[in-house]
């Protein structure tokens, strides 16, 4: 009886499965991943001492159907950590939905305290809104959320 081989122990098939590991081991080495991984203990920014006004706006008319517009300074110092601040980031969102605003606090001109200073329109109807602020570094990592609020109110100390 003659001595035969498996398929995938002859020769041919051999020498096709060894260059088809080499190239697959050659094309693994081409790559623009970094040969070392990012380190472990990078350092997400901080963002501390939260100031803002108003922090109550007092309807005299509460109108669902109405606008008022409410002047928001806030000021904000973002420590960086591991990386400098990348943008620091603000919400003003009414409770229970999206209705509110959000955006990029401007650089500051020196140190690392952000200033704001804007109007908003919103409802003219009693809500209550949450101020979110944070930083994110330039290494993408996100710092601590400040949080505030901002209430709308009827005025009750005027009498009709």
């Amino acid at each position: 009886m003659p001595f035969a081989l498996p398929f995938c122990y002859r020769p041919a098939f051999a020498g096709a499965w060894v260059c088809g590991i080499l190239v697959g081991l050659l094309l693994a080495g081409c790559t623009d991943a970094p040969t070392t991984a990012p380190p472990l203990d990078r350092a997400a920014p901080q963002v501390r001492n939260l100031s803002y006004a108003p922090q109550r706006v007092l309807l005299a008319n509460p109108d669902p159907d109405a606008d008022v517009r409410v002047p928001l300074n806030l000021n904000i110092t973002a420590d960086p950590g591991s990386a400098p601040i990348d943008r620091v980031v603000f919400s003003l969102l009414a409770s229970g939905s999206n209705l509110g605003a959000t955006g990029t606090l401007p650089d500051p001109t020196e140190g690392n305290t952000y200033t704001l200073s804007a109007q908003f329109t919103l409802p003219a109807a009693p809500d209550q809104y949450t101020l979110r602020v944070f930083a994110i570094g330039a290494d993408s990592l996100q710092s601590n959320v400040a949080l505030g609020q901002i209430r709308i109110v009827p005025d009750t100390t005027t009498t009709p």
